[in-house]
């Protein structure tokens, strides 16, 4: 009797569909994880600010990176070193202009703070009204500053310029007026790159030029207020 089952059991034996899906589902399994390795995303690289060394580093090679860092109000002193040694660079520059001059320099220097002070304020009450949100006056204040190392950069080469008697002083006034011009703008990208509305940027320079124009028109005959004088 038993043999007559031999047939079935030799047929359970030597059939291997059991076998074969595990072997299947053990190569998807090696597939899935090989994939997961192929697509896992590169860490971004993390900017660590630690010294004012390398906030001067970081400003002037890439400065947007302040900007974007919504915790950046906390590199308050550090701006406000980049500040003083704006001052200084640009105190120098003025006093070089036909020898050294002490008066005309401190003269430079206090109009420069002015209008820094003025174009600090003015894009806060700009990413106010327009954005509404709860970015502070002192993010406002490091980010703006954090631009100012190109200013203070540009303002050295025109001290060389001056110091050396050489041409070319006039252009890189014009240049550091520009750069100044588009820091609201700048920012105002920054800051409205998570909020969804449209702004019409043209509209924006356009009222900054006319801003600017407004400032240097009324502060022409005012010396401790004309700050680009000479553009």
């Amino acid at each position: 009797m038993s043999k007559k089952w031999d047939h079935i059991n030799s047929f359970i034996k030597t059939s291997t569909p059991a076998r074969r899906v595990r072997h299947f589902s053990q190569l998807t399994e090696k597939k899935s994880k090989l994939k997961a390795q192929v697509i896992k995303p590169v860490e971004e690289f993390e900017y660590k600010i630690e010294s004012f060394r390398s906030y001067l580093k970081y400003t002037f090679t890439r400065p947007q990176i302040v900007a974007d860092d919504m915790t950046s109000g906390r590199y308050f002193l550090f701006a406000m070193l980049n500040l003083v040694l704006y001052i200084m660079i640009i105190f120098f520059t003025g006093a070089a202009e036909g020898g050294f001059n002490w008066q005309e320099g401190l003269r430079f220097a206090v109009s420069g703070l002015i209008f820094t002070t003025v174009l600090i304020v003015f894009t806060f009450f700009i990413q106010l009204i327009s954005i509404n949100s709860s970015i502070t006056i002192y993010k406002v204040f490091v980010d703006v500053l954090s631009y100012y190392t190109l200013v203070s950069f540009l303002s050295f080469i025109q001290l060389v310029f001056e110091v050396f008697n050489l041409q070319f002083n006039h252009s890189f006034e014009i240049i550091s007026f520009l750069v100044v011009m588009s820091i609201p703008t700048r920012l105002f990208i920054s800051y409205h790159h998570d909020h969804k509305f449209e702004v019409d940027i043209f509209k924006m320079n356009l009222l900054l030029i006319v801003l600017m124009v407004m400032y240097l028109m009324f502060t022409r005959n005012i010396e401790w207020l004309n700050f680009f004088r000479a553009i």
